[in-house]
C-alpha cells in the first residue's frame, strides 16, 4: 500500500539539482531500489524501524554495510534518517546525498510559544502561532539539522549555517502528523557493496 502522490521537493538546491518524491511507502511493502538523488520515505507502524530498515537494505543488496552508531544507523552507500511520531515511525533514505526526516503529532501544548522562541529562527517564530504552523516549522528545522548531521540546539545563526542549502518538502498525514523531509545532494555516485566512506563524498 502506497501513500498518495506528492509534489516535488521545494527549496533552493542550486541549479540543475532536483529532487522528486511522489509518494511514501507503507511498510511492510518494500520500496524499489532508488536512483541517485531520489529520496525514499517509508512509514512503519509501531516502533520497529530498525527491523524494517535492515530488511529494506538486505533486499536492496547491502545489509552488511549498515551499522549502528551513537548518532543512529549509518550505511556506506545510502544516507539514513529516522523519526517517530505517535504510533508510527518514518525512515528516510537517499543515495548520492544526505537526508533528514522529522515527524511530530499535531497538538497544542502549554510551552509551545516559549519553545518556538528558543529553537525556531526569528522569522519562523512569527508564523508558528497555532499547532499546525508550529509542527511544520519544527519539523522543517529538525529535518534540516538532521540532513546537515547536527544535533538539536537553541537557535543561533551558527546553528543554521548552510542549512538553507537543503531542499525540503512538508506535508500533514490524514492522522494529523506533520512530516518534513530535507535533502542535500552530493556529486560522487555510490553503489551497494563498494564500501566507500560517505565522508569522501564532495558536498555541493
Amino acid at each position: 500500500m502506497r501513500g498518495p502522490a506528492r509534489p516535488a521537493l521545494g527549496g533552493n538546491s542550486g541549479p540543475a539539482k532536483t529532487c522528486q518524491m511522489n509518494e511514501f511507502v507503507a511498510w511492510p511493502q518494500c520500496p524499489a531500489f532508488p536512483a541517485e538523488g531520489e529520496p525514499v520515505l517509508v512509514r512503519v507502524a509501531g516502533r520497529e524501524l530498525r527491523g524494517a530498515l535492515g530488511e529494506i537494505l538486505e533486499k536492496w543488496g547491502g545489509a552488511s554495510s549498515w551499522r549502528e552508531t551513537s548518532r543512529g544507523p549509518v550505511c556506506d552507500w545510502v544516507d539514513i534518517s529516522l523519526s517517530y511520531a505517535g504510533d508510527a515511525g518514518w525512515i528516510g533514505l537517499l543515495r548520492g546525498g544526505w537526508i533528514g526526516i522529522d515527524a511530530v503529532q499535531l497538538e497544542a501544548f502549554a510551552e509551545m510559544d516559549a519553545v518556538a522562541r528558543l529553537y525556531l529562527a526569528p522569522a519562523a517564530v512569527k508564523e508558528a502561532r497555532n499547532p499546525n504552523a508550529f509542527a511544520l516549522a519544527w519539523t522543517e528545522m529538525e529535518a534540516r539539522l538532521k540532513c546537515m548531521k547536527r544535533g538539536l540546539a537553541e537557535w543561533s545563526p551558527d546553528r543554521d549555517a548552510g542549512a538553507q542549502s537543503c531542499v525540503t518538502r512538508s506535508f500533514v498525514t490524514a492522522d494529523a502528523v506533520a512530516v518534513t523531509v530535507a535533502c542535500k545532494f552530493a556529486e560522487t555516485k555510490l553503489e551497494p557493496g563498494r564500501g566507500r566512506s560517505r565522508e569522501r563524498i564532495a558536498r555541493v
